[in-house]
């Protein structure tokens, strides 16, 4: 799978970042934590934001919308300024 640079991707955990690299080779010889191609991805805030370099073949893409937010109104009389 081809990662660029923004795109969005989701970790086997359920962790989600954005792709900051091309990808790369890396190999444990050269003192890497692993061996293969590996991009680096910027967690996002809720995972503390940290730049962490992970194999390819762990990441997926992310399609759809990540998040989703649902408000609950009380006042339907609040909901009707609000519109």
């Amino acid at each position: 799978m081809s990662f660029r640079p923004g795109d969005r991707v989701r970790f086997p955990t359920g962790r989600t970042g954005t792709v900051l690299s091309e990808p790369k080779q890396y190999d444990r010889a050269r003192g890497d934590r692993f061996s293969g191609p590996g991009v680096e991805v910027r967690l996002d805030p809720m995972y503390g934001s940290s730049v962490v370099v992970d194999q390819t073949h762990l990441l997926t893409h992310l399609d759809g919308p990540e998040v989703v937010v649902l408000v609950e109104f009380i006042d339907e009389v609040a909901l009707k300024r609000l519109v």
